[in-house]
């Protein structure tokens, strides 16, 4: 690994330097020289700079500003943790495993009279209210009073719950992910297989995936996607679709450590997701936020999220955040423009 001649030895970040940077000292050797370079220096910039400064360096190298193309965005985007001419099998073993479904083992035996009626609306021992679309492939897994779980093949089902009491557990589990409620109206479709969206009107879910992938909550007039990303963060960053992207800076994230990096790939999940739709740019962007609140990348995250509910046309979670932003960053050079937001257009 290349790095500067004659370091200082009375330097008292050179101990933390050298530690942040073994991981990267360990990468494949396709890593260029010109790159390691540039990594040590922003790696001793960061120990040595106030909070600021650090933020700065930052924001200078993702190119944040300069992010108006397709080739900016996709460079700022681009983190190799592997040769980029591997193209052999992943090592799932080296994923960090965040997220990890459970299935309902041995359920008890359902009443013979619980089916779909000619409507395709199935109320549930709980008081629940299922209702699929015509060729959906569903199956009744549990349903008592306190426990339901419904497994979704093909198609789509909309649930509405009502607020279930303390023990009360509702799911929907497909082929990729486990979809739970407290309370709430919700969709969840699957259109090919590892291809799962969730959809939610009012309330909130937790979207807990059945690989790699995070568990993150969906709330009203959020989406979210899980499309077939591979088996590994690995594999979802050598894919091309942004969603992937997505997904591998948001577990990437998750298994970090260190705040500075955490917060970066965040931001970087967000702007991936960004691609997408305005939609789900929403959900990105407020769990980028909600993680990292006060992190070096708070105030681009607050206002991208801004923009991405105007483009929504989410009006009043708008006008709700654009008085939070103001409260927050009240010294920001885009106070003028926020202040904009905070009345909802008629």
């Amino acid at each position: 690994m290349n790095r500067p001649d004659n370091p200082e030895h009375d330097d008292p970040n050179a101990r933390a330097a050298r530690a942040l940077l073994r991981r990267v000292a360990q990468q494949p050797d396709a890593w260029e020289s010109a790159r390691e370079d540039a990594l040590w220096r922003a790696t001793q910039a960061r120990l040595n700079a106030s909070p600021s400064a650090t933020q700065r360096r930052l924001q200078a190298l993702l190119g944040i500003a300069g992010l108006s193309t397709a080739a900016a965005l996709a460079l700022a985007l681009w983190v190799p943790s592997a040769s980029p001419e591997a193209d052999g099998p992943s090592v799932v073993g080296s994923t960090p495993q965040v997220a990890d479904a459970k299935s309902v083992s041995s359920p008890p035996p359902l009443p013979s009279s619980l089916t779909f009626d000619s409507a395709d609306r199935l109320r549930l021992p709980s008081g629940a209210l299922a209702q699929r679309t015509q060729g959906t492939l569903v199956e009744v897994v549990t349903a008592t009073a306190n426990e339901t779980l419904l497994r979704l093949s093909r198609g789509r089902v909309t649930s509405e719950v009502a607020r279930l009491s303390t023990g009360q557990r509702y799911a929907v589990e497909t082929a990729s992910a486990r979809v739970s409620v407290r309370g709430t109206r919700f969709a969840v479709a699957v259109d090919a297989p590892n291809h799962t969206v969730v959809e939610v009107e009012h309330g909130k879910v937790e979207v807990a995936p059945t690989d790699w992938r995070v568990v993150t909550f969906v709330l009203p007039g959020e989406r979210r996607a899980l499309t077939d990303c591979g088996g590994s963060v690995d594999a979802s960053e050598r894919s091309a679709d942004p969603r992937c992207l997505a997904e591998a800076f948001a577990a990437r994230a998750a298994a970090s450590t260190d705040a500075v990096e955490r917060d970066t790939l965040l931001l970087k999940g967000a702007l991936a997701a960004a691609q997408v739709n305005a939609t789900e740019a929403v959900a990105w962007w407020r769990h980028a936020r909600e993680l990292s609140p006060h992190g070096v990348h708070a105030e681009e995250v607050a206002f991208r999220e801004l923009e991405a509910l105007g483009q929504a046309r989410q009006w009043t979670q708008r006008a709700e955040r654009a008085q939070a932003f103001l409260r927050a960053f009240a010294s920001s050079p885009r106070v003028s423009a926020v202040r904009a937001w905070v009345v909802p257009p008629r």
